[in-house]
């Protein structure tokens, strides 16, 4: 990892995976590989998600953010400068699986 490259705007960490119905606070940095793996603390976060979802930020401590899908799942959160993100948890308490997409940068 080059973390001066990560500063000048270089790198940055993207999946696409899907999340099962009925899973709670799914630990993003363990379970997905391509994630953190660039950007180990990112400040811009943007979640796509073709269901509703919840997320948290860091700790499952914290609260959750609720996340209402656009009906083409093309409508991101967009995070931009707004905390530092070590990690990410998701739930999809809906009945349907939710392909989710992540982008994380510096």
């Amino acid at each position: 990892m080059s973390w001066g490259n990560s500063l000048l705007g270089g790198s940055y960490d993207w999946a696409t995976f899907t999340l099962n119905s009925g899973t709670t606070d799914y630990n993003v940095q363990s379970n997905q590989a391509n994630l953190f793996l660039n950007i180990p603390i990112a400040k811009n976060v943007f979640i796509w998600s073709t269901q509703d979802i919840s997320f948290k930020f860091n700790n499952t401590a914290n609260p959750a953010i609720l996340f209402a899908a656009e009906s083409n799942g093309e409508s991101p959160f967009e995070g931009k400068q707004f905390l530092l993100v070590s990690n990410i948890f998701l739930t999809n308490a809906g009945g349907s699986n939710a392909t989710i997409k992540i982008l994380l940068s510096v």
